[in-house]
């Protein structure tokens, strides 16, 4: 982290004014836990170039992990304006309207983002195997965890993800199998 900092302010004492520089320095403090900061520095980052959708983006993240969920969709949704298939951002805003029990709307973004994304897709199929389960759909459930361990994902943590989907939606027997 020292390292890091240091060559953060070196960037800062060349251009004081890049939105990449606060960015950085935004990451920084968020891995420092220093909230406030991170903050104030996105948004300095959002202030140096308006339309610099990474930062609203990772801003809405911030506000998403302190579950500032309003805060969190308004950015986010910004965000989404300016890049509309930033997998990321759907798949925030598929968190922010989950975490807000909108079902309907956080399967749409997490349907978008498993769509557009070419990163590892377990975690967004797990969160929509939640909702399907939630919402009588158990076979969609059951078929996007099989496919969460058909793609090469057999490991202790793959099985205990699905037991723990199935635990959670009191799937008891399910959840015992894969927890075995």
């Amino acid at each position: 982290f020292d390292d890091a900092k240091k060559l953060i302010d070196q960037a800062m004492a060349i251009d004081s004014t890049s939105p990449y520089v606060w960015r950085s320095l935004s990451h920084w403090e968020g891995y420092k836990g220093d909230f406030p900061a991170s903050e104030q520095s996105l948004l300095k980052a959002i202030a140096l170039d308006s339309s610099f959708a990474w930062a609203y983006g990772q801003l809405g993240y911030l506000y998403t992990y302190q579950n500032q969920l309003e805060k969190a969709e308004k950015v986010l949704l910004k965000a989404l304006n300016m890049e509309k298939d930033d997998t990321e951002v759907l798949a925030l805003l598929g968190d922010v309207y989950y975490r807000q029990n909108n079902h309907t709307e956080a399967e749409r973004y997490y349907l978008r983002s498993l769509v557009q994304t070419t990163n590892d897709t377990r975690f967004l199929k797990h969160k929509l195997a939640d909702i399907y389960f939630k919402t009588g759909r158990e076979e969609k459930a059951d078929s996007l965890l099989l496919q969460v361990l058909a793609n090469g994902a057999f490991s202790a943590l793959a099985y205990r993800s699905v037991g723990s989907i199935y635990s959670k939606n009191e799937r008891l027997e399910a959840a015992a199998r894969h927890y075995q």
